[in-house]
């Protein structure tokens, strides 16, 4: 939505219900200070945490050049704060992110994230969020809110806070940090819209291909498919419904190459926890390039660019996912696909697997791929090589 342009009253407070849902049902932790625990922050209130009548004109945390995504509305705009986020990269990334979406639709600049940001499963989050990003961690993650700011609990109230008289200063301090694409979220592209994700595409893309240019691992001139390959957190035993079969990607290297012929398939994973080198020797026999615990930019830099992009179903996919142009495969999981993305088949549920057999999954760690809409994702210009 352009500057200027309505809010959307409705879908704020349809993505209000996201955020019960998300507060209820958080990941697993790692070792990250929330908001609720940095310093200065105090108990969520809908009540001004200035003097009533106060008026201090907003500036934001970072320089418009240094985030042109966090400034849609203007230096001038009122800052919308998040609260940090205790598990990993990929859903630091995604809520951040939908800060900003909702910062830009409620006629505000982005602030930054109070809290969060730490070490989780061993990687810096904060620092490796920031750098993919391009701004400074400093900026990006704080230890409380530099200036008083209202505090609410949802989106609602985020709203009600936007209407004149009810906020001196107008700045806000939305006590969550949610997906716009979890369960209940309502339409994500009304956030997600083509007009934010290019001007995200345009900022990020070129910082990272000159970071971590794609033809530093082609190997010749067609299209290269990306395939993230989630394993160490999760196995057929462990976290199995994050698990997904070697042979779903076998599969679908053998129809993509059938259709873009001269395509090189390569796919990332990592060995720690329940995988090992070896177990990645059947991607290696069927002529796929395979990239081992390697550098976490550099990674989201090079699924990014790909021609097709095959996720995991995992956030970390995702964060690659929104910034690719071309033909992207979703599996489906708790985040919301975008509308562009080519989805696999849900899950069966007994009375689907009764009534629809052939619209749904059977086996969950083995998803199902239209053909026909995979041969319409890859048919898209973005798909095929430069």
């Amino acid at each position: 939505m352009a500057r200027g342009a309505r809010r959307s009253p409705a879908a704020l407070r349809v993505l209000g219900a996201a955020l019960l849902f998300l507060l209820r049902s958080s990941a697993p932790s790692c070792a990250a200070l929330t908001a609720a625990a940095a310093s200065g922050a105090q108990a969520p209130s809908r009540s001004p945490a200035r003097p009533a009548g106060a008026r201090i004109v907003s500036a934001l945390v970072f320089d418009p050049g240094e985030c042109r995504l966090c400034a849609f509305n203007g230096p001038a705009a009122p800052r919308l704060f998040i609260d940090g986020r205790e598990d990993g990269l990929g859903s630091n990334f995604e809520g951040i992110l939908s800060g900003m979406a909702i910062a830009r639709k409620a006629g505000m600049s982005f602030g930054g994230v109070v809290g969060g940001g730490r070490v989780c499963h061993g990687q810096e989050v904060g620092r490796l969020v920031s750098e993919l990003f391009g701004v400074q961690r400093e900026h990006l993650y704080q230890e409380a809110i530099p200036m008083l700011a209202l505090r609410v609990m949802g989106l609602g109230d985020l709203e009600e806070s936007r209407r004149p008289g009810q906020n001196a200063s107008g700045d806000v301090w939305l006590r969550a940090n949610l997906p716009l694409s979890g369960p209940g979220a309502g339409h994500i592209g009304e956030f997600l819209d083509h007009e934010f994700l290019e001007a995200l595409r345009a900022d990020m893309l070129p910082r990272l291909a000159e970071r971590s240019p794609i033809a530093a691992i082609r190997r010749g001139h067609g299209p290269v498919v990306a395939m993230h390959v989630r394993r160490g957190d999760v196995s057929q035993s462990v976290n199995w419904g994050r698990y997904t079969k070697n042979e779903f990607y076998y599969d679908l290297a053998d129809r993509i190459r059938a259709q873009l012929p001269g395509t090189e398939v390569h796919a990332w994973s990592e060995t720690s926890g329940s995988s090992a080198p070896e177990d990645f020797d059947g991607f290696r026999d069927r002529n796929i390039t395979v990239h081992l615990d390697t550098d976490i930019v550099e990674t989201w830099s090079h699924m990014a660019q790909a021609q097709v992009l095959v996720m995991a179903k995992s956030s970390f996919s995702f964060t690659s996912a929104v910034l690719n142009r071309g033909c992207v495969v979703y599996q489906t999981y708790l985040t919301s696909p975008l509308q562009s993305f080519t989805a696999t088949m849900p899950p069966c549920t007994p009375e689907a697997l009764t009534k629809r057999p052939l619209q749904c999954s059977p086996d969950q760690t083995m998803p199902v791929v239209d053909q026909q809409k995979l041969s319409a994702c890859l048919a898209r210009p973005g798909a095929h090589a430069p």
